[in-house]
């Protein structure tokens, strides 16, 4: 159950689809589930479904299918709506099981939006200062 170093975690409650390729194995407690693909699964199958799970098809097939929770609580505790893009969506593990796939999944873009997220993620200020070595 740990051991597999690649996974697909979300948030369970997010305005939109969010989903990420976990490269190391990392543990996420309920409020992110992470999809697991079987033994041997590659990494480009883990990039395919990646890109089709992000898409805006997708985010709009689950936001039908998702529970509204809302943006704000009113004066009772009860949960409204002021605009739509406000709106929290709680993207369990079985409405996002449900999501329709195709046999057969594009993975060149994929493959583009995750090497742009790389250029980015090394350019951040953690990358850059753990790759920092100071001669003394």
């Amino acid at each position: 159950r740990y051991s597999i170093k690649l996974g697909i975690p979300f948030a369970e409650v997010a305005t939109h689809n969010h989903f990420v390729l976990d490269r190391g194995g990392k543990v996420f407690k309920q409020t992110a589930p992470v999809i697991k693909l079987p033994d041997g699964a590659t990494e480009d199958q883990h990039l395919q479904l990646l890109g089709v799970l992000n898409s805006s098809t997708a985010c709009f097939w689950l936001k039908q299918v998702a529970h509204n929770k809302g943006s704000t609580v009113d004066s009772h505790g009860a949960r409204q709506t002021q605009v739509p893009w406000e709106d929290f969506y709680q993207f369990n593990s079985t409405k996002v099981g449900q999501f329709p796939v195709h046999a057969r999944l594009p993975l060149e873009r994929a493959r583009i939006l995750d090497a742009l997220g790389q250029e980015l993620i090394a350019t951040s200020p953690a990358s850059v200062v753990s790759a920092w070595c100071v001669d003394r």
